[in-house]
């Protein structure tokens, strides 16, 4: 990795970056690159961001593709941005990469800015004139505006309080709670905002609906005559007036036309309820309409409802009409792409001004003027040049609006009123919401703070059972392997002990495989424990305390079998003893024996203890050696061999010096099982340093011989020497028929078969070497 790689890795860890180094393919080399992932605050809350640098294998120098960035640009891309905790964000610690004080900081920070911005509302509020009819109207509209303003402002502040006992509640600790406030301050911040715009406004739309009152009362004094002359007309047929009829006075859209017809006519829903029209053919249409709006049944497609819809008609003709004289007053000083098409429709319009081939002139025209390009000049600029037309325009684009201004004050305006006030109170019940769902995963979280902990303290109990109970089974297999070497051949109940610490040391086996899944289990359970799988750590803690209990059962068995072969011991050491003095008693050393004997003479008896001091005093008093017959003339030695077809035959020496302490050792390691003892080097070597009453300690017979002939001619070796044999694992060689040892030589020819054919060994049982 490149110098400048290894700080880049360094520095992106010390800011919380998630980094791995991993080997890619650019598409035409091979390439290690540093991957740097991790959360990152963004505007609108936090996403994940990965960045990739990379270096040439070969070359060490870094390149950059189109899925790869140079070393620069990555550090510079790492520093730039704030790293989010991904553990302090799934928890709730944070949210957005913010804490609760920080939140409750920038809620307030926000709030003084409500507060500023309802203050300029106030102001611009207060400097309203109202002294005359237009500025009465822009009182008017600047009340609700700022009435609606400082329902807002309660609302942040509401949400500010709201965080900040949160906080408090909290300790701190919990985000959730206060971020669910964020919604009710900005949307807050937004309305206020619109309220001061309104406000500021207010005076502009009074003068604007002003210069539309007249054309409003145009358009209803045409509405009233039409409608006269339509009543008219029904009455000569001798109809009466119909929903139909009235919507065909005005222009009405199909949605709102079939709405106005169910409420004028009645109708019948879709569950099969009957509901009463509320026409009146009596009434003025002027006033049906006006009730219909009132009942709140009208649609929201009716953009001009009533009279405003006759009263735009005449003002936008209006508009039209004075944009048609603006460009003619200053069609001969247009400049731009197209000002040639535009001089020639106002020739044609100033040669004949109503006729109807310049509709379309007459239009372009107009167009020019109210929907200004690029590309034919701007209006504005050739003002100065047509005041007056200019004047006529601005004056009939403020009427136009202000017949908007009028139906939207109708309805539109306490539509849009009640949708701002139930987005806030939407976000109130949010925040309550975050509020509680925060409150309720806190004290989830709580629950499962216990259930983890109860969880860890059953691993940590049934672990420790484990432990104690594998510590105490090897101390009770030890003991009994202590009395088992109490026993003597020949003893009443030596087979009793044997067996007793073979089935110890069985139990024992019981308890080491109890142990292993033990750590399994362990293992299992730091996994889940990792994931925050509580589900899956509790199973792996009650397979932990099955295996303790099965480690405690076996741990018993070996208790029972050690006292087993502890009493047993005691009572064959107690026979022996007891054997020995009752036939002292009655031994005596004949006078024929001690009559020949002459100075170091020795003697042997049956035992040095069977004669008491009596016999040993009277043989040493002709100057003679007693000694035990069953005894050696010379100390006992023991030496080990140890054999092993393949690998080392470390684990049979371990095992010889375990038992029986450190003694020489003779070894043919890489020496197959069938080879004869003859063609052994270590046995040969072994046979040469042997004395008469030494003895040969192995691991198993079948390291003599694993075939009957080699075992046969091995222990042949042996005897010559009037040495004995020893085996930690099986009975003496000399109790056994020489059929048994055949059998073992099958046997263990018989054992070693399955590892020939690649079968593995049972589970507990070490692979056979040899």
């Amino acid at each position: 990795m490149p110098k400048n790689a290894a700080s880049l890795v360094h520095e992106a860890e010390q800011l919380g970056w998630d980094v791995r180094v991993e080997r890619r393919w650019t598409g035409r080399l091979w390439v290690r690159a540093a991957v740097l992932s991790g959360l990152v605050m963004v505007r609108a809350g936090v996403e994940e961001t990965e960045h990739v640098c990379a270096w040439n294998e070969a070359t060490g120098k870094f390149v950059a593709s189109a899925s790869t960035g140079g070393f620069k640009a990555v550090r510079e891309a790492v520093k730039a941005v704030r790293v989010v905790s991904r553990e302090q964000e799934a928890t709730g610690r944070t949210v957005w990469g913010r804490d609760a004080a920080e939140w409750v900081r920038q809620m307030d920070d926000a709030v003084a800015k409500v507060s500023a911005a309802l203050g300029d509302a106030r102001d611009a509020f207060n400097a309203l004139d109202g002294s005359t009819p237009s500025g009465a109207r822009a009182v008017e509209l600047g009340s609700a505006a700022y009435a609606e303003a400082r329902t807002a402002e309660r609302s942040a502040t509401d949400a500010v309080k709201a965080a900040r006992a949160w906080l408090a509640e909290a300790n701190g600790e919990d985000a959730r709670g206060c971020a669910s406030w964020r919604r009710a301050i900005v949307l807050a911040g937004q309305h206020i905002k619109e309220a001061g715009e309104a406000i500021a406004g207010a005076a502009a739309r009074a003068e604007r609906e002003a210069l539309a009152a007249p054309i409003i009362e145009e358009a209803q004094e045409r509405l009233v005559a039409q409608e006269a002359q339509w009543r008219k007309q029904l009455a000569d047929a001798g109809r009466e007036p119909s929903a139909r009829g009235y919507a065909g006075l005005i222009v009405m859209f199909e949605d709102s036309s079939r709405a106005w017809c169910a409420w004028f006519d009645g109708h019948t829903d879709y569950d099969g309820v009957a509901h009463a029209g509320h026409g009146d053919p009596s009434l003025s249409f002027v006033a049906q309409y006006d009730a219909w709006v009132k009942s709140k049944r009208s649609s929201r497609s009716v953009y001009y409802p009533s009279r405003y819809t006759s009263a735009a008609l005449i003002a936008g003709d209006r508009v039209d009409a004075a944009a048609v004289a603006f460009t003619l007053a200053v069609a001969d000083r247009i400049e731009g792409r197209g000002a040639e098409n535009l001089r020639k429709a106002a020739a044609a319009i100033r040669k004949n001004p109503r006729g109807f081939g310049t509709g379309n002139d007459r239009k372009h025209l107009a167009d020019w003027a109210k929907c200004p390009h690029n590309s034919y000049g701007e209006p504005t600029r050739l003002a100065e040049h047509a005041v007056a037309e200019w004047a006529a325009l601005e004056t009939a684009q403020a009427a136009y609006n202000g017949v908007r201004d009028f139906e939207n004050a109708l309805h539109w305006d306490a539509h849009y009123a009640g949708e701002r006030a139930e987005a806030r109170a939407e976000a109130d019940r949010a925040g309550l919401a975050g509020r509680d769902q925060a409150r309720a995963e806190r004290a989830a979280s709580g629950r499962a703070a216990v259930a983890w902990e109860a969880a860890v303290e059953r691993l940590t109990q049934a672990r420790m059972r484990v432990h104690a109970a594998g510590v105490l089974a090897a101390g009770d297999v030890e003991r009994a392997q202590a009395c088992r070497d109490r026993v003597r051949e020949g003893d009443a109940l030596a087979e009793d002990v044997w067996s007793a610490v073979w089935r110890c040391e069985e139990a024992y086996d019981d308890v080491s495989r109890a142990k292993r899944d033990a750590g399994h289990y362990e293992e299992s359970a730091e996994t889940y424990r990792a994931a925050r799988a509580l589900s899956d750590f509790v199973a792996e803690c009650e397979r932990m305390e099955d295996a303790a209990t099965r480690a405690e059962s076996a741990r018993a068995e070996t208790l029972n079998l050690y006292a087993c072969a502890f009493e047993d011991s005691a009572t064959a050491v107690e026979n022996r003893r007891r054997l020995q003095e009752s036939t002292a008693s009655d031994r005596s050393v004949p006078d024929e024996v001690t009559a020949d004997l002459e100075p170091g003479d020795e003697v042997a008896v049956s035992s040095r203890e069977v004669g008491g001091d009596d016999a040993a005093a009277a043989i040493e008093k002709k100057g003679a050696v007693p000694h035990s017959a069953t005894e050696p003339l010379h100390p006992t030695r023991l030496l080990g061999y140890v054999q092993t077809a393949r690998g080392s035959a470390d684990l049979q020496r371990a095992e010889i010096v375990k038992t029986v302490g450190v003694i020489p050792i003779f070894s043919d390691e890489g020496i197959s099982g069938t080879t004869a003892g003859a063609d052994r080097p270590g046995l040969r070597e072994l046979v040469a340093e042997l004395q008469a009453g030494d003895e040969v300690v192995v691991c198993r017979y079948d390291r003599l011989g694993r075939t009957p002939e080699a075992l046969r001619a091995a222990i042949g070796l042996v005897n010559a020497t009037g040495a004995t044999l020893r085996s930690l694992t099986e009975p003496p060689a000399e109790e056994l028929f020489p059929m048994m040892f055949t059998m073992a030589a099958d046997v263990q020819e018989h054992r070693r078969s399955p590892v020939r054919r690649g079968i593995k060994p049972p589970p507990g049982r070490r692979a056979f070497q040899g």
